[in-house]
């Protein structure tokens, strides 16, 4: 959408969420917006150097007025809640957001008298008062910030439309917002900064979200009104990053390396740009040598990388540099167990889901399924005689039906398959083949052993010694064939990591055979259906990979971990759309080829320039400047 399009007050937004003049009392005295911004700075310091209590503190006096004070209180109490995802911290930051979007509402300059204006002759925005300008700005954040948590807090068909709208108002408000970037004359340069920053990292934030919906979401979004694109939010992103010493250039940056290492591997094709992320956190860490996070982030991203050694260490540090919030410890003790299962050390690993088992409130039915697997690893290659452990696998595996939970009547499609998982263990007398090798495809970690050969071969050769073989001509239970199945697409993924696609291939032709015989782990045959179409891709035949991904799509229903693969599906989808709208702007073969193989995608922000533009850097120009 163009960012000129007229605008027009939005009445879609709940009434809930409107802000009452009367119920707001501004005191004479309180900070300048100025002040408010030097004070939000402090806070973002404090809160990048683990003062976690300390940075609420400071917005906490002039929250109720201020708009920056609200922001900033929101944004604390929001990232604390997508830390924890516990209903109660969900429904108390809901609370705080509420309050925020009033007090923001409050401060901007609205009214029917406005609109008309812009409709006839266009606004001078010379004419808002410096706190009218920056409330505009704050508003938008906080609608930002409510309509994802309305999205993580319940995925019901009435949240999501609920959430639709109310970030439709937010998407307006950030176009009001950059308007009054490109058509104010600002007196104050380091003011302008912190508000472009803002400007970006929201519309950066908005167009990469609604990109990564899957397309029957997207198509709902689209009747009321918006749409997105990855290459322009990650732009946008990037370039508020790179507008160092702004307010919101450090938590873009958190934000771009969550992308890049988190969500590109739970929803996507494992794509995230890692080179830019290194650059990005490295300089972070700069400023926040302390800071939990971007440790965390740094370790995850070493992690992803296949450094697993150097992974655990800073994971480690970003442990020990703060005791405030479980949450932290939590997530690193989650990522340290994935580095020592990487080598094979269960023991390790099974220390750390102990004690996230006992600790963490997250999902105590996945850390309990991943607790009882170490043991039950150690169990297989001990020589399956230890009937005492055994034992307490069992009795782990009854109990973690009873853990699932629900977040807003929904269950989390995780747990669910864990708990599935759990029941079929007790049903076959306690026996699961490789299930701890399945529950590292189920959370996309393959691509992880890319420069780890060696851990991969050890890996086939477990599977290949152990895998069922089933004979033509012969009677096979259901139980038989999806523990032969299951293999097929384990030896099928290590096969692909070692880059012999052929074999992998066949290996996948081989389970689709018996796709009509699979009951319960029926997912097995469309994610390997959406597997070929992954390698087709890789091998630029588009048009094969689009077959097998829709295929894969629509062959079932309602089996484990749907939603998942049609994630990663529109993320394949959007990916082979993107290059082939490439292909046809720019013809590659005149392009000499980079040392590192990467390009990046840039689309201008403005109107100015809407072209795609190949950079020789891995960095963009913006990032590296």
């Amino acid at each position: 959408m163009d960012i000129k399009e007229d605008l027009h007050d939005s009445k879609i937004f709940d009434d809930e969420w409107e802000a009452d003049p009367a119920e707001i009392e501004l005191p004479e005295e309180k900070p300048t917006v100025q002040e408010s911004i030097q004070e939000t700075l402090q806070t973002l310091d404090l809160f990048m150097n683990n003062k976690f209590q300390e940075a609420l503190d400071l917005m906490e006096p002039w929250a109720h007025c201020s708009s920056y004070h609200a922001l900033g209180k929101s944004t604390v109490c929001f990232i604390q809640t997508i830390l924890s995802f516990d209903p109660d911290d969900i429904a108390r930051t809901m609370e705080v957001l509420k309050e925020s979007v009033a007090v923001c509402n409050r401060l901007r300059r609205k009214g029917t008298l406005v609109y008309i204006t812009r409709l006839l002759r266009g606004v001078d925005y010379n004419m808002y008062t410096t706190e009218e300008v920056h409330a505009e700005l704050c508003y938008a954040e906080c609608l930002l910030l409510t309509a994802l948590l309305t999205f993580v807090s319940d995925n019901s068909f009435v949240n999501f439309i609920k959430g639709g709208l109310r970030i439709r108002a937010c998407y307006r408000a950030y176009k009001e917002a950059a308007l009054i970037l490109e058509n104010r004359r600002w007196e104050d340069e380091e003011d302008r900064r912190h508000y472009e920053s803002g400007v970006r990292m929201g519309l950066g934030i908005f167009y990469l979200v609604v990109a990564h919906l899957p397309t029957r979401i997207i198509r709902v979004l689209e009747m009321i009104g918006f749409c997105g694109d990855k290459e322009t939010g990650l732009q946008y992103m990037y370039d508020s990053v790179a507008l160092d010493g702004s307010l919101r250039s450090p938590l873009t940056a958190l934000f771009l390396l969550c992308y890049n290492t988190i969500i590109t591997y739970l929803f996507g094709l494992a794509d995230g740009d890692l080179v830019s992320s290194e650059y990005i956190v490295k300089n972070m860490l700069k400023k926040y040598p302390r800071g939990a996070l971007y440790l965390f982030l740094y370790g995850r991203l070493l992690e992803v990388k296949g450094e697993f050694d150097q992974s655990i260490n800073l994971l480690l540090d970003s442990l020990t540099v703060q005791d405030t919030w479980r949450q932290m410890r939590n997530l690193g003790s989650w990522e340290i167990m994935w580095c020592y299962s990487f080598k094979f050390e269960w023991k390790n690993a099974q220390k750390y889901l102990d004690f996230l088992r006992k600790e963490s409130r997250w999902s105590p039915a996945i850390y309990t399924y991943a607790y009882a697997l170490t043991l039950y690893m150690q169990y297989q290659e001990g020589g399956r005689t230890d009937s005492e452990s055994l034992e307490e696998i069992h009795d782990l595996m009854k109990k973690v039906p009873s853990l699932k939970q629900k977040l807003a009547g929904k269950s989390f499609p995780l747990e669910k398959f864990v708990v599935a998982k759990a029941k079929k263990f007790v049903d076959q007398n306690d026996r699961l083949i490789f299930p701890f090798f399945e529950m590292m495809y189920v959370f996309n970690v393959f691509p992880m052993f890319k420069k780890h050969p060696d851990t991969i071969k050890r890996m086939l050769s477990v599977i290949e010694k152990d895998a069922p073989v089933l004979y033509e001509g012969k009677d096979f239970s259901e139980e038989e064939v999806e523990d032969y199945c299951l293999s097929l697409l384990l030896r099928a993924m290590c096969h692909k990591i070692l880059e012999d696609t052929e074999k992998a291939d066949c290996l996948l032709d081989e389970l689709l055979k018996y796709e009509s015989h699979l009951g319960d782990d029926i997912y097995l045959a469309t994610y390997a259906m959406a597997e070929k179409g992954y390698m087709a891709m890789d091998r630029g035949h588009y048009e094969e990979a689009v077959q097998w991904l829709d295929r894969s799509c629509h062959a079932h229903t309602d089996y484990h971990l749907e939603s998942f693969l049609h994630y990663r599906i529109h993320a394949a989808i959007r990916h082979i759309q993107t290059l082939s709208s490439m292909l046809q702007q720019v013809n590659l073969a005149d392009i000499p080829k980079q040392d590192n193989g990467l390009y990046n995608c840039s689309m201008s922000p403005t109107t100015k320039n809407t072209a795609i533009s190949i950079y020789e850097s891995p960095v963009p120009p913006s990032v590296s400047t």
